[in-house]
């Protein structure tokens, strides 16, 4: 907030004299006076000759009458009047607006009221005051006009329409620009943009202005997706002091947004002391016309006719600025003659609310999980267009991702709500789950139902059984019988990968201890039994063997019972007795626990010949308590769930066992188990798969700690020990990465922190739900929970589901392929069960691979607007130099083109020949093509 100090005290027996309830005059003459003095000063004392004659008149009307007469008021006026041309050269452009939180202190119904509320009375007001402008920002607010008020909505639309309405709504929510995926960013553009486009009839270039008000930080890659979407102008109040009130913020690919940097706050009541910044104002700006932005927010309202009442006030005093109702289009484009004075910002804008990175793991979990079953329902979509022609469900989708970009505002995803926040938010993860959980599924029936499989399982081999419909309303419902069964198994990413897939195998009527998984050509695979239960009434077996699947398609695999070999079995039965031993070991790492702690104690990169955990150090699990609060400016204590207070000593986990699971040739299994905290316990399974670069923790905890007063948030972290002291840390973040150095707080990465890029072995520490890393003195840490209590006094009491990865890869890399490692960990194949039949597809394809490029890539959809065989591919660059991106589909190509975000036509030519695919792309940029496939 901008603080301007000036010397008024020359005035004080003055203001005195008027009290503290000045009249209207008294009030005026006041105000003209210390503005008139900001004027002088500025110029050398130019105006001090009126300003001491309108003092003399004010204190002899004080020494003879005891107070400011309106007479002696409108003398010590016309003394100022010289003033007046100086005055009346500033000009405030006032942009009324209403900030409207989505859920935060309320539940959506409260949002609802506050909204609708508040377009009643911006409509009410705009009949009693002709001039008066009004600006609204989020698409989500429209959309709850259009469903719960539908007659006022035309009204809105008249407005619009007239020009006094303006809509600063370039995305569904006033979202963090930090968690969601640089996918779930690019979306916030596209269906805000479409969805109002059409509904209050605008072009796409009258929603230019991304306005952010709230939003906690912003990551340095927003001005390349913001631009790429048409928007130009950006408005903001957090992440940064205002030193640069206005700059062109830069990302790394050059994409640029004009920004204005809000040096007061954006929920504003109007008083008479607004000119007193105007000089400062003017020089920070370079310009005499000024932006005030004012409406009373956080639960909508607005404006209010005290403040319109205030500026038509002091707009006729006539030593005073100029005040006028306008847009805030209108203040940026005013800037845009004097682009390329204003300073280049080419970082990340950040950081503040350190606890949102971890605050409500469910929220966190719903997000990553939403935009993962996204991505994969959209890619089995368009594939299953491409080869069963069945229509792509844009309708179906687009309502998902409505839903989970609602819960990208940012008190929602950081968790700073209230226990409704939380209640709604999971309801709408649970909707969204359930349109990409069903559309993949029936896009998959329909590929499969295309796949010639047939002649893999003969009529003999289909028997009767109870595994048809085993687990329904889970991801792999059984869809198969008999002794040996049919598995299609898909990937998402745009490599071929060999990988350990699961195959659930229902109500299996031969020997389950002998069940292993076999190609189409009938070599067995190693196989081995992960777990074995009962679901609703049917008994399922857990498989797990590793597979190869094409690049973004399928592979064909068959599951039954193999013939038993030979062999002599010599069993324990307690001959002999060896020291506890718990060791993971591969092709690539070799990983030692501790007995005693469960620890990792050792860490070997067999490849690179690395030990990556220092002597004497360990990698463990630690409890904290944090200081009850941590100041977030000067004597503004902030909640709990904002703010990551100091961490006191942290304690190991206690009572702790470790123990052996059941392992095989695919995967080596361990236990660690123990309690914290006051009544908390923890499960970690960690597994280590065969040819593995990936050490997997997967985590059951019961929380059962609460923070408060006097004891403070409790904490639960994984603190991983580096081999080396390293200075910096590359964080992935939306469409990109960045370097930090190591701090004593809490950042976010999209998905994983990496250290040792440029050594001989790269260390990873990569999370499927979670986003909050503190590294530095010596280690990585990811964040797992912590118990703030405000305004939710218990946001993670039960239990949570977790994993994450430790990942080693060679050092020196494009940063891309470090990606594709967290994302071959992030994002597993998948087994479906199917029943054999013709067709005209082969039992192994791949609808798309990345061949060339040091790319990856982010979406593979139909159009909002679907058409037979139109796909949109969006590839980001990330090695921070010019390339070309070599793809090929698995079907002709008709023709291919660039498009912007909102999917319509845009420059540059993209090469097309056969199956393959060209794309040119500049250094960190994000591309978005349209493939008609013939």
């Amino acid at each position: 907030m901008m603080d301007l100090v000036h010397d008024f005290t020359r005035f004080e027996d003055l203001h005195q004299a008027a009290g503290t309830d000045p009249g209207p005059w008294q009030r005026r003459i006041l105000a003209e006076l210390r503005f008139a003095l900001v004027l002088s000063n500025a110029g050398d004392s130019r105006f001090e000759k009126e300003i001491a004659a309108a003092e003399e008149i004010l204190r002899q009307s004080v020494a003879q009458e005891g107070v400011i007469t309106n007479s002696a008021a409108q003398k010590a006026e016309e003394a100022l009047l010289p003033c007046a041309q100086a005055a009346k050269a500033y000009e405030f452009l006032c942009v009324a607006h209403a900030h409207i939180d989505m859920n935060w202190m309320w539940g959506f119904h409260e949002t609802v009221g506050a909204a609708v509320d508040t377009f009643r009375t911006m409509l009410d007001i705009m009949e009693e005051y002709p001039g008066f402008r009004f600006s609204q920002s989020q698409a989500s607010v429209y959309r709850i006009l259009e469903r719960f008020a539908p007659d006022m909505l035309e009204e809105v639309r008249a407005r619009v329409k007239e020009g006094r309405w303006e809509v600063t709504a370039s995305t569904w929510v006033e979202s963090d620009k930090n968690l969601p995926s640089g996918e779930s960013l690019t979306r916030q553009y596209l269906l805000a943009k479409r969805y109002l486009c059409s509904l209050l009839d605008l072009s796409p270039e009258d929603l230019c202005i991304d306005f952010e008000p709230d939003t906690f930080g912003h990551n340095a890659n927003v001005p390349e997706i913001a631009s790429h979407a048409g928007v130009k102008y950006y408005y903001h109040c957090r992440g940064c002091t205002p030193e640069d009130i206005i700059s062109r913020w830069r990302a790394p690919s050059g994409g640029e947004l004009l920004v204005f940097t809000e040096p007061d706050w954006y929920n504003a009541d109007i008083g008479y002391h607004l000119a007193e910044q105007a000089v400062e104002l003017e020089k920070r700006t370079g310009s005499s016309t000024l932006l005030k932005v004012y409406g009373v927010g956080d639960h909508g309202g607005g404006p209010t006719r005290r403040d319109l009442d205030t500026f038509l006030e002091m707009d006729g005093w006539p030593v005073y600025p100029r005040f006028r109702f306008a847009t805030l289009r209108e203040y940026f484009e005013s800037l845009e003659a004097r682009r390329e004075s204003f300073p280049i910002k080419d970082q990340e804008i950040n950081f503040l609310m350190d606890g949102c990175y971890t605050t409500h793991s469910r929220i966190k979990a719903g997000n990553r999980r939403s935009e993962r079953a996204m991505a994969s329902s959209e890619l089995a979509s368009v594939i299953a267009d491409a080869y069963a022609k069945a229509p792509y469900p844009a309708g179906l989708y687009t309502d998902a991702w409505e839903k989970v970009l609602f819960n990208q505002f940012h008190d929602i995803i950081p968790g700073s709500g209230v226990v409704e926040t939380t209640e709604y938010a999971s309801a709408l993860y649970q909707e969204a789950g359930g349109a990409a959980q069903t559309g993949r599924k029936l896009a998959l029936r329909a590929i499969a139902g295309q796949i010639d499989s047939a002649s893999l399982l003969p009529e003999s081999g289909r028997q009767f059984s109870r595994g048809e419909g085993g687990g329904a309303g889970f991801d792999m419902c059984g869809r198969a019988q008999g002794k040996t069964r049919l598995y299609h198994v898909f990937q998402n990413q745009p490599q071929d990968r060999a990988l350990p897939v699961e195959f659930v195998v229902w109500d299996y009527e031969g020997d389950e201890s002998r069940l292993a998984v076999r190609d189409p050509e009938g070599n067995w695979l190693d196989t081995q039994i992960i777990d074995q239960g009962e679901s609703w009434g049917h008994h399922y077996a857990r498989i797990l063997a590793k597979v190869s699947v094409p690049a973004c398609g399928w592979s064909t695999y068959l599951v039954g019972e193999k013939p038993v070999e030979a062999r002599w079995n010599v069993l324990n039965d307690l001959r002999v007795q060896v020291p506890d031993s718990f060791v993971l070991e591969n092709s690539k790492l070799r990983a030692v626990f501790s007995p005693d702690d469960g620890a990792l104690v050792s860490l070997m990169d067999k490849e690179g010949g690395t030990e990556l955990i220092p002597e004497g150090k360990r990698g463990r699990f630690l409890f904290y308590q944090e200081s009850l609060r941590k100041e977030a400016v000067h004597g503004n204590p902030g909640m709990s769930s904002w703010l990551v207070g100091h961490r006191r000593e942290g304690t190991p986990l206690e009572r702790i066992e470790v123990r052996s699971l059941p392992s095989g040739p695919v995967r080596g299994r361990i236990e660690v188990s123990g309690t914290f905290g006051t009544a908390s316990t923890l499960r970690a399974e960690i597994c280590l798969d065969q040819d593995s670069s990936a050490l997997q923790f997967k985590l059951d905890v019961d929380w059962r700690e609460f923070g408060g007063e006097p004891q403070g948030v409790p904490c639960l972290c994984f603190a991983l020990p580096e081999g080396c002291s390293y200075n910096t840390y590359t964080f992935d973040i939306p469409f990109g990465f960045v370097k930090r150095e190591g701090r004593a707080m809490d950042l976010p990465g999209s998905s994983f922190v990496m250290a040792g890029e440029t050594s001989r072995s790269a260390l990873i520490l990569a999370a499927k739900e979670k986003y909050a890393y503190r590294c530095g003195d010596g280690a990585m840490s990811l964040v797992l929970i912590r118990g703030a209590y405000e305004p939710d006094p218990i946001p993670e009491i039960g239990q949570h589901q977790l994993s994450f990865g430790v990942i080693c890869q060679p050092g020196g890399q494009d940063l891309a392929r470090y990606a594709q490692a967290v994302r071959d960990f992030d994002d597993p194949p998948y087994a479906m069960s199917t029943k054999p039949q013709k067709g005209t597809l082969p039992v192994s394809q791949s609808f798309l691979a990345l061949e060339e490029g040091t790319v990856l890539l982010s979406a593979v959809k139909g159009g909002e607007d679907p058409q037979p065989g139109v796909v949109y591919l969006r590839l980001y660059e990330t090695g921070g130099k010019a390339c070309r991106a070599k793809l090929t589909l698995g079907k002709e190509i008709a023709a291919a083109a660039f498009a912007d975000t909102l999917e319509r036509p845009a420059s540059g030519e993209v090469s097309a020949c056969g199956r393959t695919l060209e794309v040119p792309m500049e250094a960190f940029q994000v591309v978005n093509v349209r493939v008609q496939l013939a």
